[in-house]
């Protein structure tokens, strides 16, 4: 029967992986425990503190015990997996453990897959959301562009006509001359007059 032994190192412990890892496949073997190819390795922050720890390293392994006929046959009134649920128990090591019949639960490749299918969809996901922020951002800018050029554009026309109006200075002064001549026009009048069609 296919089993699967699940367990939580601290962070604190990471140097120690390889030997806690021996020695939980050492009880496993011990036990008549058979180890399958694969293990699910992953490391992650935890919900709540467990003994000052607050990351830690998942480690999942399944392996293989005999049917409950072999059993009865071979260890007669033999509990093994009772038998390796205490001796991983002693590991002060490890911080918590579950041992599962893996008959209900996926593969561990199927949990490979889907951890590296959600990093991969993680990481789209960032692109894309990169990607909208550069649109943003470069909307926001062409507004920004939008507006100088039209206050440039709003500027420039009022430049216009300060140049319309002093291009049109020699014809206000040949005015000024024919009015001079029709009435008693003071130049005093004529500046403010000018003051008047500059500040149009």
């Amino acid at each position: 029967m296919e089993y699967e032994v699940c367990y939580l190192i601290g962070e604190t412990k990471e140097a120690n992986l390889e030997k806690i890892r021996k020695e939980v496949e050492e009880v496993i073997e011990k036990n008549k425990g058979k180890l399958l190819e694969g293990e699910f390795v992953k490391k992650r922050r935890l919900a709540y503190e467990i003994k000052n720890e607050s990351r830690g390293t998942y480690v999942a392994k399944r392996f293989v015990l005999p049917s409950r006929d072999e059993r009865d046959e071979k260890y007669k009134g033999e509990n093994l997996v009772g038998k390796i649920t205490k001796e991983v128990g002693f590991n002060q090591d490890i911080l918590r453990f579950i041992i599962v019949k893996a008959d209900e639960i996926p593969s561990l490749k199927e949990l490979e897959k889907s951890e590296k299918g959600a990093r991969e969809e993680n990481r789209d996901l960032k692109k894309e959301l990169a990607a909208k922020k550069f649109a943003k951002e470069k909307k926001s800018l062409t507004e920004d562009k939008e507006k100088v050029f039209s206050k440039d554009k709003k500027e420039s026309g009022t430049k216009e006509k300060v140049e319309k109006v002093v291009s049109e200075s020699p014809k206000i002064e040949e005015k000024k001359g024919k009015k001079e001549e029709k009435s008693d026009i003071s130049e005093d009048n004529i500046d403010e007059k000018l003051d008047e069609i500059l500040n149009i």
